[in-house]
């Protein structure tokens, strides 16, 4: 019989907002007509969620175990992504060799910078929240070609795979959808003549502006790194 942790976890997972799970009078009065008692606050709601996840990760736990006992060998499929709101996270996903299922595990919050030893950590202690020991059961990984996930594949004893699809991506994007180039405003040649006129030169605002000496500020100038 479904529950209501995995009710309210499937509407989150269909985009439905706490907030909405919460407040809406169509939701509240479905859940209570199937028997049962929607909590009234979002924090509420949000407990459901992860309750619900940390039985499901239990599950997953032991059914890996399951699997290594029968001799599978699991490789990880990473990729990172970046949330509307800018926060980014690594996608991890399992797949192991003996049903050829994939194992989704969700996402992981990536705080602040993330170097290679950083995402080692990362990766470590999520698949080993699903009974996976990292050192011992992993044999590959597939990742893009980011320069840090290349690092991570040097820095770990796993078969890496850079995955091709990403700059095919990009190539089909390129051709589909080119970029135009700015166009430069047309040059006005009679700015010439007045430039080479006597007038300019007895000018007097002209003249004062001559006479100022431009200083380079090079102590603030600014340095742009890309990744």
């Amino acid at each position: 019989k479904i529950t209501l942790k995995e009710i309210v976890t499937d509407m989150a997972t269909d985009t439905i907002t706490i907030r909405a799970i919460t407040r809406n009078k169509c939701i509240r009065q479905s859940v209570s007509s199937d028997g049962f008692n929607l909590p009234k606050n979002e924090i509420g709601v949000m407990k459901l969620i992860h309750d619900d996840f940390d039985e499901k990760k239990l599950l997953m736990a032991r059914n890996n175990r399951k699997l290594l006992k029968k001799g599978a060998k699991l490789s990880l499929s990473i990729n990172e992504y970046t949330s509307s709101r800018n926060h980014r996270y690594f996608g991890i996903n399992l797949h192991e060799n003996i049903n050829r299922k994939t194992i989704k595990t969700g996402l992981v919050r990536i705080l602040g910078s993330c170097s290679a030893l950083d995402m080692i950590e990362i990766v470590k202690n999520h698949v080993k929240d699903f009974g996976l020991p990292f050192d011992h059961d992993i044999v590959g990984s597939t990742l893009d070609g980011a320069s840090v996930n290349k690092k991570f594949i040097r820095h770990v004893k796993l078969i890496g795979q850079l995955c091709l699809n990403h700059g095919i991506h990009l190539g089909v994007c390129n051709t589909l959808y080119p970029k135009k180039a700015r166009e430069e405003p047309e040059f006005d040649d009679s700015l010439l003549g007045l430039l080479d006129s006597d007038e300019v030169a007895e000018d007097d605002d002209f003249a004062d502006i001559a006479d100022v000496d431009f200083i380079e500020d090079t102590d603030t100038e600014e340095e742009i790194y890309y990744n």
